[in-house]
């Protein structure tokens, strides 16, 4: 892994399988780490430098909202994408007011994520970079 990249990590019960291939990430050196609960989830984000979370709404122990919440604590400029299985506008309002970048509803446009996680990942190494001169 390249000491400037952050770690891309998926925090979702549904096991995905070659993320890497299939959101087509133009840095193949980005690291992905699948976790499937919030306790792993932070678990990681005290371990490592985490550039972009990708949360599910459906964890085993606590709702995706409240991990978003966490997250942005411990880590406030990380980039979370959020994602859910069912849109409802509150839930849709609850995780932009808590500091999410993007909201997807599944199934979701793998390109468009993508997309989203490649611009997010950008700005992160660069951020490190500018810490690291």
């Amino acid at each position: 892994m390249n000491r400037m990249s952050p770690v891309l990590l998926f925090v979702d019960t549904e096991p995905f399988t070659d993320l890497q291939d299939t959101l087509q990430l133009k840095d193949r050196t980005t690291h992905v780490i699948q976790v499937g609960s919030a306790a792993e989830c932070l678990k990681l984000a005290m371990e490592k430098k985490i550039g972009v979370a990708v949360v599910s709404d459906q964890l085993p122990d606590i709702s995706g909202i409240q991990l978003v919440n966490l997250l942005k604590k411990m880590k406030p400029d990380l980039e979370i994408i959020f994602t859910t299985s069912c849109h409802e506008p509150q839930k849709e309002i609850d995780a932009r007011l808590a500091g999410i970048l993007y909201y997807a509803v599944k199934p979701v446009d793998w390109s468009l994520l993508g997309q989203v996680i490649e611009k997010a990942l950008t700005r992160q190494s660069e951020k490190i970079a500018l810490t690291n001169q």
